[in-house]
């Protein structure tokens, strides 16, 4: 492990931890599809804090979004009205360009 990189200690750090249930845990590498097949079979929480959305489409029950350091925004997935308009990606970039040009005024 000493002549692993900081990133492939963590992944191992990360499956040692899921070698038990869990009721929560906090993540943010890419291991999506294991997460949601946890989420699917032993019906675990996951938070998952990304900026990158391929892969989510379908996935997230909930959605929570924060700017500068509060919340502005959490609900279920089906009550986020442009999400039935737009990808998650477009809602989140529409999102981040409403914050852009309300700091410009």
């Amino acid at each position: 492990m000493h002549k692993s990189s900081d990133g492939q200690r963590r992944r191992v750090q990360i499956c040692m931890g899921l070698l038990k249930p869990f009721k929560m845990f906090l993540q943010g590498l890419g291991l999506l599809k294991f997460l949601i097949k946890e989420c699917e079979e032993r019906g675990a929480t996951i938070t998952y804090a990304t900026h990158i959305f391929s892969g989510l489409e379908n996935w997230p029950s909930h959605i929570i979004y924060m700017a500068r350091g509060k919340l502005q925004l959490t609900m279920p997935m089906d009550k986020v009205n442009e999400i039935n308009n737009l990808s998650l990606m477009r809602t989140a970039e529409s999102w981040l360009s409403k914050e852009r040009d309300e700091e410009r005024k």
